[in-house]
């Protein structure tokens, strides 16, 4: 959503970990206004230094799994380690989580947290009216009182999660 306005930086594949930050932050071309960076909690305080390095503006939370469990040591060290995506943030940044995944509403991230949700009914974003198939996925997005028709070119439930997500922020860097 961000790049269709604005000059953004990424990296595809599996560049997540605090070991390939220096090459990506080196890698930044001088006309990029932003760096989206995807964050590894697979080592503990991974994600708190992160933040730290980075100041997020914005960090999306689509899901607190247990795939890192075992670098971490149980599931409440877990959602504490990714608790600290916030911890960079100054108290106009904001966190957006979903509200259907119970790793991510077992802790409070930061005062300006925005909870999107298919299932959950008092989330602040929520998609309802869902409809798959093989072109794609339909759904009524319900935030700030508007309900808007969205169409995805991709199926799965996992791409209403994101959509909304990117719902959310876009408008607040004026997309």
């Amino acid at each position: 959503v961000l790049k269709t306005e604005l000059e953004i930086f990424y990296r595809y594949g599996n560049y997540n970990t605090l070991h390939s930050l220096p090459e990506t932050l080196q890698l930044i071309p001088p006309e990029a206004e932003y760096l989206i960076q995807e964050v590894d909690e697979s080592r503990h305080l991974s994600i708190t230094e992160f933040s730290s390095v980075l100041s997020p503006e914005f960090a999306l939370v689509t899901n607190i799994s247990d795939s890192h469990i075992q670098h971490i040591g149980s599931e409440d060290a877990l959602i504490e380690e990714v608790r600290g995506i916030s911890a960079g943030m100054n108290a106009d940044g904001l966190v957006v989580i979903n509200a259907d995944d119970p790793g991510s509403t077992r802790t409070a991230f930061h005062p300006n947290t925005i909870r999107v949700g298919i299932r959950s009914e008092d989330a602040d974003c929520r998609a309802t009216g869902i409809e798959t198939s093989d072109k794609g996925t339909s759904f009524d997005l319900h935030y700030e009182g508007r309900t808007v028709r969205v169409r995805l070119r991709i199926p799965g439930e996992h791409n209403v999660y994101n959509a909304m997500m990117a719902y959310v922020v876009g408008p607040r860097k004026g997309v």
